[in-house]
């Protein structure tokens, strides 16, 4: 072959490698070392603060207080606003790998109807993965915040959960398979 395709090529084979690992390799918050298997301790924690967080980082702010702070107090602003956005991100990479452990309770508990539950959740979290990371990788370079982006990654954690527990019911009652939601983010 000719070595301008090889050079044309590179660039596009290494990006599918970097992008397939993004959306495998476990986040650092899904193996978080104070793991509990009580189901109790598996709930999600930060998705239900999304509306705050909404309104405290509402972009109607920076409109507001840019023309008022200097150049300097704007700076500490705008890194405060990125602390609290990675803050939280960690805290949903951290629902999302408790409620990936509440899945495979469930499935230890309910054999039956695990197989298609494990694709089903390594979909998700394929997912919510490479969202995050791209998510991330957005703050880190100073993009504009775009609460669209934070509410469709909590409501997949969110999804993820309410899938979970419906299936945690189905195995109380002994029912076959539960009734995934409707819109799964996916």
């Amino acid at each position: 072959m000719n070595p301008v395709v090889y050079f044309l090529l590179s660039p596009c084979v290494l990006g599918l490698i970097a992008l397939a690992w993004m959306a495998v390799a476990p986040l650092r918050e899904e193996d978080s070392e104070d793991r509990s298997d009580r189901i109790e301790d598996l709930a999600p924690l930060h998705t239900q603060h999304f509306p705050q967080l909404k309104q405290s980082l509402d972009s109607a702010d920076e409109q507001y207080i840019s023309p008022k702070l200097s150049r300097d107090e704007e700076q500490m602003w705008k890194e405060e606003r990125e602390g609290i956005l990675r803050s939280y991100l960690a805290g949903l990479a951290g629902d999302f790998g408790r409620a990936m452990r509440m899945g495979h309770l469930v499935d230890l508990l309910n054999p039956s109807t695990a197989k298609s539950n494990v694709f089903q959740r390594i979909r998700l979290a394929m997912h919510f993965r490479l969202h995050y990371r791209f998510l991330t990788l957005w703050i880190s370079c100073g993009g504009p915040m775009q609460m669209e982006h934070f509410r469709r990654l909590t409501e997949s954690v969110g999804n993820l959960s309410a899938l979970i527990e419906a299936r945690m019911r189905n195995v109380e009652f002994g029912e076959e398979e539960a009734e995934a939601p409707r819109d799964l983010n996916a």
